[in-house]
């Protein structure tokens, strides 16, 4: 109550021509902080379609051929590693050529097996990570690297001649995977 007195108070003392003055200065200020936080609105939306405009999106699915891994985003996917998994095990890490936008790649190394999980880590051409999982037919594409690091003389090229058979899966080198990786697998 008393402020609305000191207002009608104030007015009376003012006069109209200042109490107008005092209107357009603050329209003046409200426009020019709408004017600002709309600027920096358009600037995190550009900035964000931008990173989205070049995202490649690995997916891998199953089809008459086999084992595919397809790049359904809008940016090439680079220096992709694919790798298995077993329980909290990855294994069997191969290096495969890089995937334009709607490229993709039959994996012949794993013909058809049904019995591991299979995921892999990329890049964008900004060396931004990301990787996609697979499991059950179930598909998750991250914004980090979730399959361990392997050495360079542990990684298979995509065109060597192997096959995985599930009855040698002893016999290739493991890699646990971070508790907090298995957490977000498992969501």
């Amino acid at each position: 109550m008393s402020f609305s007195l000191a207002c009608t108070a104030n007015y009376q003392v003012m006069g109209s021509n200042n109490s107008l003055e005092w209107w357009k200065f603050w329209v003046s200020v409200m426009a020019f902080v709408i004017s600002i936080v709309s600027l920096l609105i358009s600037i995190a939306v550009t900035r964000k379609t931008a990173k989205t405009g070049i995202r490649p999106i690995l997916v891998i699915l199953y089809s008459k051929e086999g084992w595919i891994i397809r790049n359904i985003g809008s940016g090439p996917a680079l220096n992709i590693i694919v790798a298995q998994r077993k329980g909290e095990l990855w294994f069997n890490p191969v290096r495969i050529p890089p995937l334009a936008k709607d490229g993709e790649l039959i994996l012949r190394w794993l013909d058809s097996v049904n019995d591991t999980s299979l995921g892999a880590n990329y890049f964008d051409f900004q060396t931004r990570p990301y990787s996609a999982f697979c499991s059950n037919d179930l598909s998750k594409v991250f914004h980090r690297l979730i399959i361990p690091g392997w050495e360079e003389s542990q990684i298979d090229r995509y065109w060597k001649d192997h096959r995985y058979r599930s009855q040698d899966f002893g016999s290739y080198p493991k890699k646990r995977s971070d508790p907090s990786i298995d957490m977000l697998l498992k969501k």
